[in-house]
């Protein structure tokens, strides 16, 4: 049995500030910094040190630099979906979630610290660093949101069990529309920046990390402005707005972008829209659970949900680009996701707790 106390003002507080900690993770490596270091270290350069190739020899093979890094990271992704499972089951039973969580933030924090010896000669070390540092990272994220049910306020829940799961038609359609949108919510996130850096003519290093701080800073409006939308409309109507945003700025980012000033638009309205769907999804979740001791589990498969999303979302962008020769052709993947997800969202059936 937990001895937590559910609106205990400083254990929230402890929860947020973890929350704000771990952030430094998505914003520095997989969104600013390291992505422009990666493009750089692995690109054939000439004498003028212009970069003239993106090609990267693995195992014998050549890829695309960017598409061997959506490789790598989807199969963390994979690691991931298949581990949390398991451990948050065993991490119900014994109640060791924080050990679990600890274990994976020491693994990505280490792994972090040795891309400090990121080259293109040992390339193989490289990845796996960035494999386990992206496992670590989002493995103890599988526990961090697990904690979310058992600090908040109580609210009222529909009476459902763990093997009812699947028969619950609400929360079965969300989980649905939430995997096929997470297909191209974080893959937009990951790759955002290696677009910049490979598509937009005249985008400096510098430009790139200002724009990833832009995305960052307005979604803290979004998440605001989509929390009141939430209050005004429901949490559904409320996704359902962010999710045709979505699909408009990937139409408008294939057709349109192509300099520094109209990636820095496109960069807004990512923001804008970023921060109020993942809130509003895991808000949206946590109403439709059954009050239950086993949180790490039911959110395991929340968990599994989206990285499985992820899995396919950066794999169908690195395999397009591979195909295709440009990365400008993978946004198409990302808009029928936003679509498809667009759709199913709108036939949940409204409950007492989510319309």
């Amino acid at each position: 049995m937990s001895n937590i106390q559910k609106g205990n003002k400083k254990l929230i507080n402890a929860w947020t500030f973890y929350d704000w900690a771990n952030s430094s993770y998505p914003l520095v490596i997989t969104a600013a910094v390291f992505p422009i270091f990666y493009v750089n270290v692995t690109g054939t350069k000439d004498e003028s040190g212009k970069i003239i190739s993106d090609m990267v020899t693995l195992f014998g093979r050549n890829f695309k630099n960017t598409e061997l890094y959506d490789y790598v990271v989807a199969l963390s992704f994979i690691i991931v979906s298949l581990s949390s499972p398991v451990l948050s089951g065993i991490a119900d039973y014994s109640g060791s979630k924080k050990r679990f969580m600890q274990f994976f933030c020491y693994l990505g924090s280490f792994s972090c610290a040795s891309l400090y010896f990121f080259s293109k000669e040992h390339l193989v070390f490289g990845l796996l660093s960035i494999l386990f540092a992206s496992v670590g990272f989002w493995g103890s994220l599988v526990f961090y949101n697990a904690y979310l049910p058992e600090i908040a306020d109580p609210v009222d829940h529909d009476k459902v069990s763990w093997n009812e799961l699947k028969h619950i038609k609400q929360l079965n359609r969300f989980l649905i529309a939430f995997f096929t949108y997470s297909m191209g919510v974080q893959t937009v996130m990951l790759v955002a920046v290696m677009f910049a850096k490979k598509e937009i003519v005249g985008m400096e290093d510098g430009n790139l990390i200002v724009s990833v701080l832009l995305i960052q800073f307005v979604g803290i409006v979004g998440a605001v402005l989509f929390s009141k939308l939430s209050k005004w409309i429901g949490n559904i109507k409320a996704l359902g707005v962010s999710l045709f945003i979505w699909v408009g700025i990937c139409i408008g980012v294939y057709a349109f972008v192509y300099t520094p000033n109209s990636f820095y638009v496109a960069a807004s309205f990512v923001g804008l829209v970023m921060g109020g769907v993942q809130s509003l999804s895991r808000s949206t979740y946590s109403k439709l659970l059954p009050e239950t001791e086993d949180h790490a589990s039911y959110f395991s498969f929340y968990d599994v949900c989206e990285k499985v999303g992820i899995v396919i979302g950066m794999f169908s962008f690195g395999a397009i680009e591979g195909l295709t020769g440009g990365m400008r052709n993978s946004i198409l993947a990302l808009i029928v996701f936003f679509l498809v997800g667009f759709i199913i969202l709108l036939t949940i059936p409204k409950t007492k707790n989510v319309s």
